[in-house]
C-alpha cells in the first residue's frame, strides 16, 4: 500500500519575475479571482483553476 510522504513540492518561480508581477495583476483583476501555490507554481482561480504561471527559475 503506498502511503503520502507530505513532502511540498519545491518553489518553482521567482516573485521578483517582472512576468509573473504582469500575470498576477492582469489575473487578480478578474472579478473573484485568487492566487494560491499548487505544485510549486502560482495558480490563478475563481472557482476553477484557470492558468497557472510556469515561469522557469
Amino acid at each position: 500500500m503506498c502511503q503520502p510522504t507530505g513532502v511540498a513540492h519545491p518553489s518553482m518561480f521567482d516573485d521578483a519575475d517582472p512576468v509573473l508581477r504582469r500575470v498576477r495583476a492582469l489575473a487578480l483583476g478578474l472579478h473573484d479571482a485568487g492566487e494560491k501555490i499548487s505544485h510549486g507554481r502560482p495558480a490563478f482561480f475563481t472557482t476553477k483553476i484557470f492558468a497557472y504561471y510556469g515561469g522557469a527559475r
